[in-house]
């Protein structure tokens, strides 16, 4: 586009016609593109790569109240979402199950734990089964000794 680019669009389209769905259609898989475009008011993300049959698809689903996005685009949605592209986060831990996994490391009893996380005693042990089953870890000295040497 000559005057401004497809990111830079969807503000004053949106602006002008607020009800507008817009499906950018791009050759950029950046995640910051996918970003900006999603919360400036683009209702999809497809690639150009994307066959007519798929933006056909789209533009139905967009009309659904759908989100159409490319394969490739919602994967890396769902790794970022689900911490798959995080080296730090290999085990996929959540955060929660990462604040129960560093108070056991600090040598914290259940009990502690649900005090200082202010949950139930209860939710720990479900964090911790979780905690186990994701290292592959089937006892608490195990686990304490792996995560430190993962640290």
């Amino acid at each position: 586009m000559p005057a401004m680019n497809g990111l830079d669009a969807i503000i004053p389209i949106k602006r002008l016609s607020p009800g507008s769905n817009i499906i950018m259609l791009t050759s950029y898989d950046l995640d910051e593109n996918i970003r900006l475009a999603m919360k400036r008011g683009a209702s999809g993300y497809l690639l150009k790569t994307a066959s007519p049959d798929e933006i056909e698809r789209a533009i139905e689903s967009v009309q659904q109240g759908g989100v159409p996005l490319d394969p490739a685009i919602t994967k890396k949605v769902m790794a970022a979402y689900i911490g798959w592209d995080d080296p730090e986060n290999a085990y996929n831990l959540s955060a929660r199950e990462k604040d129960v996994l560093k108070l056991v490391t600090q040598g914290m009893n259940n009990v502690e734990i649900a005090q200082k996380l202010f949950i139930s005693r209860f939710t720990v042990e479900t964090h911790l089964r979780n905690i186990f089953y994701k290292l592959d870890i089937h006892s608490r000295q195990k686990l304490v000794v792996k995560a430190i040497k993962t640290e």
